[in-house]
């Protein structure tokens, strides 16, 4: 698969990051779907910010697991 140099870039930082539990590429609205464990709102904050270098996000926390 060849990917443009922005994705490869996105892929570096993502695939080793510890906080990155999960990552797909998407269909639909964005690229990829990543499900992130932060340990405080600072180091997801961090996080975010180094994600902004590639694109924007959307954001949806976890407030409850029910199952």
């Amino acid at each position: 698969m060849i990917l443009n140099t922005a994705h490869s870039a996105f892929l570096s930082i993502v695939r080793p990051h510890d906080m990155v539990v999960e990552s797909h590429r998407v269909s639909g609205e964005g690229c990829y779907w990543l499900r992130v464990r932060a340990n405080s709102p600072k180091k997801l904050s961090d996080f975010l910010d180094e994600l902004l270098k590639y694109g924007n996000y959307k954001v949806s926390l976890s407030i409850d697991q029910v199952k």
